[in-house]
């Protein structure tokens, strides 16, 4: 029987729906060219975001307590790199980077709100009915990437062979859009994997589990493997990718000043990224608790900017936030952080392949794996619908009111997330 508790009232629940719908608008908008983004109304959104999911995290109706203890500790060590943060605060720009980077970091606190059933069903349906409305209009002005703004399907398209015809066709249609955007790599691989999923989900009686486990653990061995390779410089598997295929994949790309450039498809666009961030990292010797979320790491490959579009001075030659989302977690709490971090994402898929009653939120396991993969290559944590999503994923996995449901009830609350 799916479990309808809830751990918040119900005008927070109608209102956390509106919320992700304004926060899909304005991320997303941001990220696009959109004048109107207005980020202290953003701030205010993903605030509020925060806070209902906060109210949950006390809900007496939250079972397995002993499985978040390691969020517990994440959260404590998060708070203590703020608190050496503000108190390091030195000029306004450090005090608003503290405030952003903490929101970013804050995250896996949606693991209380997305543990329920209930919770989950309302925000999907709602938001596909509005959110797709609005993106109808977002498609007219052209403003902001798509694949972000649509994160939400990535559920659905997981199970895609479940879906009903309608939205087979729908789903279909954006995940053919985005395996023809080849540029957009990070973007690329997350859709095959979608593919690969509801694929192997459709066959799954010739999939064992073993299979699964195996998979699983190659998501988190191989970028494991990789990075000390890269570290003791062995391999460094950016610069082989591009060596390989240098020249034999480009794309013609307009920038916003109308010029046209030819860009390699397997450029290498992120060893300069690990070795700024770790050779600061050396630097100024915060490898273990790192350089609170005030600060950033130093950059000297992007032209230095002196202040922002308001006149607020920049630390020059630093930069707060990178494309590859561990890198950032790193830079702002530590290896100690990032291992915490990385937890959470491990703690959830083994709970979704070995305690769980339905096969749904086993392959969301191996999916949530491969996203902790994807996360040394890019997956930015901005506080945004793709991230929201990401955690929406990982807490249906932690959470034993998913896994609790047999397929038969899995699939019936699946499809209830689908507006009429």
């Amino acid at each position: 029987m799916v479990d309808n508790s809830l751990p918040i009232q119900k005008w927070q629940l109608k209102l956390l729906a509106v919320l992700l719908v304004a926060n899909s608008v304005y991320a997303v908008a941001w990220l696009g060219s959109y004048k109107y983004h207005n980020a202290v109304i953003e701030f205010v959104i993903n605030v509020l975001i925060i806070a209902i999911a906060v109210v949950a995290s006390s809900s007496r109706h939250l079972e397995e307590r002993k499985s978040y203890r390691i969020v517990v500790i994440y959260f404590m060590w998060m708070l203590l790199q703020s608190v050496r943060g503000l108190l390091g605060c030195e000029i306004y720009m450090d005090y608003r980077q503290l405030v952003d980077g903490m929101i970013m970091l804050s995250l896996p606190v949606l693991l209380y709100l997305f543990a329920y059933p209930s919770v989950v069903q309302h925000v999907l349906r709602k938001w596909l009915f509005w959110g797709g409305l609005i993106f109808l209009v977002f498609v007219s002005w052209n403003v902001g990437p798509n694949c972000l703004y649509l994160a939400p399907i990535s559920l659905f398209a997981c199970f895609f062979f479940d879906l009903p015809k309608k939205w087979k066709i729908t789903i279909g249609i954006i995940l053919f859009i985005w395996l023809s955007t080849i540029m957009d790599r990070a973007n690329l691989m997350r859709s095959v994997m979608m593919m690969l999923c509801a694929i192997a989900f459709k066959y799954r009686r010739l999939i064992s589990d073993r299979l699964l486990k195996i998979a699983h653990h190659l998501f988190f061995f191989i970028p494991l493997i990789l990075l000390l390779m890269g570290f003791w410089g062995n391999l460094n598997f950016f610069k082989y990718l591009q060596d390989d295929n240098e020249g034999k994949h480009t794309e013609q790309i307009k920038d916003a000043d109308g010029s046209v450039k030819e860009v390699d498809v397997f450029g290498d666009t992120r060893t300069f990224i690990y070795s700024e961030v770790l050779d600061s990292s050396i630097k100024y010797e915060y490898v273990l608790w790192g350089r609170t979320p005030a600060r950033g790491n130093d950059d000297y490959f992007f032209e230095s900017l002196i202040n922002d579009d308001k006149g607020n001075q920049l630390r020059k030659n630093e930069r707060h936030v990178n494309e590859v989302g561990f890198l950032n977690v790193y830079t702002w709490i530590g290896l100690i952080g990032i291992i915490l971090y990385s937890l959470l994402y491990l703690k959830a898929s083994l709970l979704a392949l070995h305690h769980s009653k339905n096969s749904y939120i086993k392959y969301l396991g191996i999916f949530i794996a491969f996203r902790w993969a994807l996360g040394w290559i890019e997956d930015i944590n901005l506080f945004f619908i793709q991230s929201i999503i990401l955690w929406m994923l990982i807490a249906m996995c932690m959470s034993k009111k998913f896994r609790d449901m047999n397929d038969s009830e899995f699939r019936s609350w699946f499809l209830k997330c689908l507006p009429k």
